[in-house]
């Protein structure tokens, strides 16, 4: 009883907070009711798994060759919040590009969040900065403030190993929701990314610190890349679809993308809100989230034709067709759908 009082006031809280949640210490039995999820998250993938083949190494999607070694920085704007910073090791000494990570609500740990994912990105040769934000206890803007700040400690420590000319800009709900204002704050703030950056928004929750007309001054090499899921039960949408046509008509490159629930035979891998995180299905990850980011990144810092081709048709020959691109996406399900809908009063662009 005392557990269950005790999680009700957390989701209460959290539902207040008009905050997307994406806990560490929630029973697992509540995020299989909000995410579709069965079973512990981020098992060693589902039945599913076992039959399609993994993406062999040097294809998008795979691992790369570098290990992983992490730094952690103390974050003066929230001090139980160190953040935390990821080396590419095995390879030379020049600066690398920088992947700023915007976790989603109450993913603090990203052992726990992202286990897979983060080593992922790491393992392609791209430092990663991920800073924590306070889970309670303070404002949707205070949160911004404590990534941005974070991000900025980060660059301060160990700009010298940063190529800051290379930069991307990742985040997932809550965290995805702030993609747009960090990768402003990135681009046209502080002038990183001159010579190829991306942003890469994975079911955002609302937006926050952003205006259209900071949406139209991102420049010609910059990539903007939304990323929604079909089994989505948390964040509307439409929220995704908004910031994806403000962009509309600057000089950014825009994609909108859309990734569908997989059946096998009799097994499904649900396409929930956790795909990016804990969501269980290795491969569904591999083949959306992570494919699509490799090709992201490559085609924005490398020029890549071939990583330009995947996230504008992507899985083509992949043996999982899971994502496809949308130029004029619409909200094809009810807003009461979702967890949080778009007329929700916390979102500042309805």
């Amino acid at each position: 009883m005392l557990l269950r009082v005790k999680t009700m006031r957390f989701f209460v809280l959290a539902a207040a907070l008009g905050l997307c949640l994406l806990a560490t210490s929630a029973p697992a039995g509540i995020f299989s009711k909000m995410y579709g999820m069965k079973g512990p998250p981020e098992a060693n993938g589902t039945p599913c798994d076992g039959g399609i083949a993994a993406p062999a190494a040097g294809i998008y999607g795979a691992n790369g060759p570098y290990g992983m070694q992490t730094q952690t920085i103390k974050n003066d704007l929230a001090t139980s919040k160190d953040v935390t910073v990821f080396f590419p090791t095995g390879g030379d000494a020049a600066p690398r590009p920088v992947i700023f990570f915007s976790h989603a609500y109450g993913a603090t740990d990203w052992k726990v969040a992202y286990a897979q994912f983060v080593p992922h990105i790491v393992s392609l040769g791209y430092i990663v900065v991920y800073a924590p934000y306070p889970t309670l206890g303070d404002t949707i803007d205070g949160r911004y403030n404590v990534i941005w700040h974070g991000f900025e400690l980060a660059v301060a420590k160990f700009g010298n190993s940063m190529d800051l000319t290379r930069v991307g800009f990742v985040g997932h709900s809550f965290g995805g929701g702030t993609v747009p204002a960090m990768a402003y704050k990135g681009i046209i703030g502080r002038g990183w990314g001159s010579a190829g950056a991306f942003a890469y928004a994975l079911a955002p929750w609302y937006s926050y610190q952003i205006t259209n007309a900071d949406m139209q001054q991102f420049p010609k090499q910059v990539t903007l890349l939304w990323q929604i899921y079909g089994a989505d039960t948390a964040n509307d949408h439409r929220m995704a679809i908004d910031m994806y046509n403000a962009a509309q008509g600057g000089a950014a490159k825009t994609i909108f993308q859309y990734v569908q629930s997989q059946t096998i035979g009799t097994c499904t891998m649900q396409a929930t809100h956790s795909t990016p995180g804990r969501n269980i299905a290795l491969r569904l990850k591999q083949y959306s989230v992570f494919r699509e980011f490799d090709a992201l990144a490559d085609y924005s810092f490398n020029g890549s034709k071939e990583g330009l081709a995947e996230i504008t048709n992507p899985d083509k020959d992949a043996p999982m067709q899971a994502t496809r691109v949308a130029e004029t996406p619409e909200a094809t399900r009810p807003q009461s759908e979702f967890m949080f809908p778009w007329d929700n009063s916390r979102n500042p662009r309805r």
